[in-house]
């Protein structure tokens, strides 16, 4: 009885260079870095600075309000007396939800509250003490306070 050593050692050596194979994929895949992405309006919706770059961001929530399209940005606010405010934004079906955050400020209602806003924009306020300055307003909204329009946010 003759055994085909051959045809065992070629498997062999297939399987081998099939697992080597593998392994230097493993390893030089691990190896590879991946880009992040750079642009601001694909990677940041949070807002923070209050800044001419934050103010752009809401430009752009509000054009994508007015073509029916969804977004979402969060709007953090600091207090006078230290704490934040935190303004959750998203857009759906023709409709603004924002949910107010007040947990963080020690010296508000420490809840959060939701409403659903038909409207949102930009207004500009000029005042003696304050200068010109360009205000976050929601308008008509329902849910857990019903108000005609408040301001979100503040940019200077």
């Amino acid at each position: 009885m003759k055994h085909n050593v051959n045809g065992i050692g070629n498997i062999m050596t297939y399987n081998a260079a099939v697992v080597l194979i593998v392994i230097i994929m493993l390893i030089t895949s691990g190896c590879m870095q991946q880009e992040q992405p750079t642009n601001r309006e694909s990677s940041d919706n949070i807002l923070i600075h209050n800044n001419e770059a934050d103010f752009k961001r809401i430009e752009a929530f509000i054009s994508r309000f007015e073509e029916g399209k969804g977004d979402y940005i969060l709007i953090i606010s600091p207090t006078l007396e230290g704490g934040y405010w935190i303004y959750d934004l998203s857009i759906e079906r023709k409709q603004v939800i924002i949910r107010i955050d007040t947990t963080r400020d020690a010296y508000s209602t420490g809840e959060i509250v939701k409403v659903v806003c038909k409207g949102i924009s930009i207004e500009t306020e000029h005042t003696k003490e304050e200068g010109t300055r360009r205000v976050l307003e929601a308008q008509h909204c329902d849910g857990d306070q019903a108000v005609e329009k408040f301001q979100v946010s503040v940019f200077d």
